[in-house]
């Protein structure tokens, strides 16, 4: 399932941002795989601070399950 994150900007409310995946890891960590369309790439983000960016969705993929480990 997707969400779409709102972002306001000067009054009008774009989806900049789309979760893919979120979890929760073994030490609490919140890990989420994100698409950026501002930037076109996605983000591998660990309790809101981006960790890894890729244009590719398998390497962010892969990044963002070997966060979860």
């Amino acid at each position: 399932m997707l969400n779409n994150v709102p972002v306001i900007l000067g009054g009008v409310s774009k989806m900049e941002f789309v979760v893919y995946k979120s979890e929760a890891d073994n030490a609490g960590r919140l890990v989420e795989l994100v698409y950026n369309r501002h930037c076109e790439h996605y983000e591998v983000v660990v309790n809101g601070l981006t960790e890894f960016n890729s244009q590719r969705y398998e390497q962010a993929n892969y990044e963002f399950e070997m966060e979860c480990v």
